[in-house]
């Protein structure tokens, strides 16, 4: 005669129960080797990754860096335009410059540099 067959437990914890008894020995050190890869994984991609911290960092100092250099190159715009404005309309700045910076002079003039320091070192 047969044995009635018995109903088996379908629930989740007796489940999980049965393949803990099924589980191979070197389980538990797959499952930790995994989770600190997934940790080693995790902290490289928010620190060293191409939009991890160390790089944004990096990468705002630099926009910090260009944005100085451009104010300085505004500056250095706005010198230039001006000057240009008055050596388009002031002819006396132009001979001022052509004396100074070239060492032009007009005729029948002599040019004499004097040195605009003299060193002098105390013996």
């Amino acid at each position: 005669m047969r044995k009635p067959r018995q109903i088996k437990d379908r629930s989740p914890r007796k489940l999980i129960e049965r393949l803990r008894k099924k589980a191979s020995p070197y389980r538990k050190y797959l499952i930790r080797g995994g989770v600190i890869c997934l940790v080693a994984f995790i902290s490289y991609s928010f620190l060293g990754g191409e939009f991890g911290f160390l790089n944004l960092m990096r990468m705002q100092r630099h926009r910090n860096q260009l944005q100085v250099e451009k104010r300085q190159l505004i500056a250095e715009i706005v010198d230039l335009e001006t000057r240009l404005e008055r050596i388009k309309s002031d002819s006396e700045y132009v001979e001022k410059l052509a004396r100074e910076k070239y060492g032009l002079a007009k005729k029948g003039e002599v040019i004499i540099r004097i040195p605009e320091k003299l060193s002098y070192t105390p013996e």
